[in-house]
């Protein structure tokens, strides 16, 4: 075979790759190209913000759902890292080499990034749907779900490293993703989620525009957060976070660095592991208690390590404001008690005794008086517990016998996770009787 033919045939091939590529490129692959500015150096610049590329997701019955490809980028100023991590499969140029490979001409695969929902949401469905124990809709999943949060009729369900979002009946209308593991998300508003991940990093993916904002890696500001994201509260827009040994105050629309940083100095031998945090009135640093070796208010001074006085040195599993008229008491629960306190003066008011080892506890937003608890019995069996302490003290007014791993409110439901799923729960909760809780003690 003559030079000029061999030519000719890499030439061919050459046009059938590149018709290839471009086929892909109309079909539902994402092109989603972010090229980091370098300097001559390779010294660290500026990443532009850019918007991510959106795919459809197929669920059942036909709906369209939003999936935002996520791209890791920070905001406009920011110093980041050289290389821009791109989490979507990406068409590879082939360089126009004498030696070529040649491609299967199998059709193309469908992109990695699609999800269906339906491979890893399936419904079980409930017939009886009286208020009870009796669960409304179950749902099983294939991944584990860490937690659930809900915004008016919205439910946001984490799994390791992806998010969905679904209408209260689990009608699922958008999926976030992450490449570093989530620890926590909460809603900011109905358009905008906000995560804390087990490396540190504050996330806000927004809903409307398709797009999510970073903080940048922990090196390039000496104030972020060197560890996994233990506590995560937002309100309005402002962003409160807490890691093992400090607290951070962002704003929602600005993760460049935070507006505030409480860092707390480890004594000798004994590091400062902060498990969790509550804002008990102002966003604001006196108004804050901290769960670590115990209870712990805060005061704005550096001197005193930012610690004003310790409320309580139990091993807590979870804090919560609970509203009194000058909204100024607290809730913790340890081993089978919750302890109620006065926050101002520090003073513990009552306790409340229960059947099983505490795990976890969640208020009702909107609903000062309500809580949900949820743990263990000594023969392993799972409860979850609504309690309302304008009505009883002593007794909750719902109790379900149930695995759980975390709760969540949404509306006049209540969100169940356990490890094959979510459930869902009509609250037996009438109308509010609002009045001083020391009435009722």
């Amino acid at each position: 075979m003559d030079r000029q033919t061999l030519l000719q045939q890499k030439r061919q091939r050459l046009q059938e790759l590149r018709q290839r590529r471009l086929n892909v490129d109309d079909g539902t692959l994402p092109s989603a190209a972010v090229t980091p500015k370098e300097s001559s150096e390779g010294s660290m610049v500026a990443s532009e913000v850019r918007k991510s590329e959106v795919s459809t997701t197929k669920v059942d019955a036909g709906v369209q759902v939003k999936k935002f490809v996520e791209v890791s980028r920070f905001d406009k100023g920011i110093q980041t890292d050289k290389k821009v991590v791109v989490e979507t499969p990406q068409v590879v140029e082939v360089a126009e080499t004498p030696e070529l490979v040649e491609t299967p001409s199998a059709p193309s695969p469908e992109p990695e990034s699609t999800v269906y929902i339906e491979d890893m949401i399936q419904v079980k469905p409930v017939s009886n749907t009286t208020t009870g124990t009796i669960p409304l809709h179950s749902y099983i999943t294939t991944d584990p779900v860490i937690q659930v949060d809900c915004y008016e009729d919205l439910v946001a369900i984490m799994f390791e490293q992806k998010v969905i979002i679904f209408k209260q009946q689990l009608v699922a209308v958008a999926v976030v993703e992450s490449v570093t593991p989530i620890a926590l998300i909460r809603f900011s508003s109905r358009n905008k989620i906000v995560g804390g991940l087990k490396n540190g990093k504050i996330v806000a993916w927004n809903l409307n525009e398709d797009e999510m904002l970073s903080s940048p890696p922990s090196f390039a500001h000496k104030d972020l957060h060197e560890g996994p994201i233990t506590g995560l509260e937002v309100i309005d827009t402002l962003v409160v976070s807490s890691s093992y040994d400090r607290i951070n105050f962002w704003s929602v629309n600005f993760l460049a660095y935070p507006q505030q940083t409480i860092h707390f100095e480890s004594e000798l031998m004994k590091p400062f592991m902060i498990q969790d945090f509550e804002i008990v009135a102002d966003p604001k640093i006196d108004d804050i208690v901290i769960c670590e070796s115990g209870l712990k208010r805060l005061v704005n001074d550096e001197k005193r390590n930012f610690v004003q006085s310790t409320i309580s040195t139990r091993n807590l599993k979870g804090v919560i404001k609970i509203g009194m008229k000058d909204d100024t008491s607290i809730l913790c629960g340890y081993s089978q008690t919750f302890d109620l306190y006065v926050f101002n003066m520090s003073t513990q008011i009552t306790k409340i005794t229960t059947n099983y080892i505490i795990l976890g506890v969640e208020d009702r937003k909107g609903h000062q008086f309500q809580f949900s608890s949820f743990g263990r019995r000594l023969d392993s069996t799972g409860v979850v517990e609504v309690w309302d302490l304008s009505k009883d003290i002593s007794h909750p007014i719902m109790s379900i016998n149930t695995e759980v791993l975390s709760v969540a409110f949404a509306q006049d439901f209540i969100i169940v996770t356990h490890s094959s799923g979510v459930s869902v729960y009509e609250l037996e909760v009438s109308s509010e009787i609002k009045y001083n809780i020391n009435d009722v003690i």
